[in-house]
């Protein structure tokens, strides 16, 4: 630790950052560990009473995903289906106490929108904390620590930049993104109307279906994208046609076949 006492200010930051995003990257695995490890290495090495800037960083940047998760099911509630915004509410204890294990559902279930937004901010957080000259005398306890901390009004100043630029980029990557890869992932889908239910084959061939007596109405849209797309339930018109107007089809699915032509399942 007396190693990195003797590090500019520009690299102090630049380590902050560092450790910070290693918190978000796997948000429990190997490289979690390991910043956490180095962190409360650093806490080990100093005299009892002494606070550590290289654990308020760590900290911080494990503290970032799930509060990011947690304004973004908050502020943009469109994005995300029911049971995610409830579980997006729980975390903001969770971010507040430090357990980064609320977001792993989020990452797990979208890591190429989900973890870069996360990265992103834990290592703004992380590399503020070590800006303001944050610093932490035990490895755990989240807001908790404030009463105990080195400035901890730059630590709040911090944690709340970061969480806003994580909510940020992860709402700009499902408003973005998500065009781009559902369209990849949806093209040459096919679809059958028959007497009874709405039949949906994709690409690899995979059947799914719904009974028409659980659909209180279909429609089908043209001449908003280079296929007809089939849109399930009334209460979707508006939200879809918005949406298709953005080239925004997350929640349509994408035909390669013409709606007139029918099959019998």
């Amino acid at each position: 630790y007396g190693t990195l006492q003797t590090m500019g200010p520009e690299s102090r930051v630049a380590l902050g950052a560092l450790l910070a995003a290693m918190m978000a990257i796997d948000m429990g695995g190997p490289f979690n560990k390991a910043a956490y490890l180095f962190g409360t290495s650093t806490l080990a090495a100093l005299a009892s009473g002494q606070r550590s800037d290289v654990m308020a960083a760590v900290m911080i940047g494990g503290m970032v995903p799930p509060l990011s998760i947690a304004l973004a099911t908050t502020f943009f509630k469109s994005r995300f289906t029911r049971e995610e915004c409830k579980s997006g509410t729980v975390n903001y204890i969770l971010g507040l106490c430090f357990i980064t294990e609320g977001a792993v559902p989020f990452a797990a279930g979208d890591p190429l929108r989900v973890l870069p937004a996360c990265i992103v901010g834990s290592a703004v957080s992380g590399g503020l904390s070590m800006l303001f000259g944050c610093a932490l005398p035990a490895p755990h306890g989240g807001i908790f620590l404030c009463p105990v901390m080195i400035n901890p009004g730059g630590y709040l100043v911090a944690l709340a930049v970061g969480s806003l630029v994580g909510m940020v980029l992860l709402v700009a990557a499902l408003l973005v993104v998500s065009p781009i890869v559902e369209r990849n992932s949806v093209l040459r889908q096919q679809y059958w109307i028959t007497n009874q239910r709405v039949i949906l084959m994709t690409k690899d061939r995979s059947f799914y279906y719904m009974e028409l007596s659980a659909i209180d109405e279909f429609q089908i849209v043209k001449g908003k994208t280079n296929h007809d797309c089939l849109v399930i339930g009334s209460c979707l018109f508006e939200e879809i046609n918005r949406q298709l107007n953005n080239l925004y089809i997350e929640m349509v699915m994408i035909v390669g076949t013409s709606p007139d032509k029918y099959r019998d399942y």
